[in-house]
């Protein structure tokens, strides 16, 4: 038995698309009809996860919010939680610098953000349906102590990398920044992520790592490439993520295949 792994935005699902589509459909029940496991990992938490099991069409391990929440394939769930505080933390800090973003989190199944004047309104292409939900700092009350699940920060793209790096170095040992897409930016545990949640599915299953498989395309996904042999990056990744990977495929169709041939 294997366990393929697969990012979800921007891999399983192609950019701007919210199916799996035919193709790597088929490929994944040909995969687990061979008495294989396919996994998904994302940055995306539960909300998500009724949609992705239907489109697959089956109950899907799923390891979200970049490694704090793991839904199972039998319904048991694990939780790593941030403390609110550091959302209020960091819209401050946004709001200091003049940075063109929007802070975003999850907190008690209640969508909050910054505010709605900046980056990505003016943008209806990127308003993700979790901002569109949302009530802004402004209209709510935020207890610091409260746990939140999601923390992310959607930015203007020419502003993510500087931004990544000042952040990190402000909040070094408390919390890990990660990107997963060119706009944005995820705030996670230190001890979160997705390779780490790999690890725990790989471990509760009883695949050793060297019958894993991982496929992705963003910073996100790297960590994963890194504890693997066998992981596979899309064709469309930014090229220093691509670097990391073993090859590069244009769908989890592709690799699947590829992994199907080699036995």
């Amino acid at each position: 038995m294997k366990l393929f792994v697969s990012d979800l935005d921007g891999t399983l699902y192609p950019p701007n698309v919210t199916d799996s589509g035919a193709e790597n459909r088929a490929a994944i029940q040909r995969w687990r009809a061979a008495g294989n496991v396919f996994a998904v990992a994302t940055a995306r938490i539960h909300q998500a996860y009724p949609k992705v099991s239907a489109d697959l069409g089956f109950a899907v391990d799923y390891l979200g919010g970049n490694g704090a929440e793991l839904i199972f394939s039998d319904g048991t769930r694990m939780t790593r939680t941030l403390k609110a505080a550091v959302f209020l933390d960091v819209a401050g800090w946004l709001a200091r610098h003049h940075v063109d973003a929007t802070v975003k989190m999850n907190c008690q199944g209640q969508w909050i953000s910054s505010d709605c004047r900046h980056y990505p309104y003016g943008h209806p292409h990127r308003l993700r349906r979790s901002l569109l939900d949302s009530v802004t700092l402004a209209e709510t009350t935020v207890d610091p102590n409260a746990e939140i699940l999601n923390l992310g920060i959607i930015i203007r793209p020419d502003q993510r990398d500087g931004v990544k790096r000042a952040l990190r170095e402000k909040l070094a040992g408390t919390v890990e920044i990660v990107s997963s897409d060119f706009d944005n930016l995820d705030l996670v545990r230190p001890d979160c992520s997705k390779a780490a949640a790999l690890g725990i599915l790989a471990e509760r299953i009883g695949v050793p790592l060297r019958e894993v498989i991982v496929i992705g395309d963003s910073e996100n996904d790297v960590g994963m490439f890194d504890v693997v042999d066998t992981s596979y990056c899309m064709a469309q990744a930014e090229p220093e993520v691509r670097q990391k990977a073993r090859w590069v495929v244009t769908s989890v169709a592709e690799a699947l295949a590829r992994e199907s041939g080699r036995g």
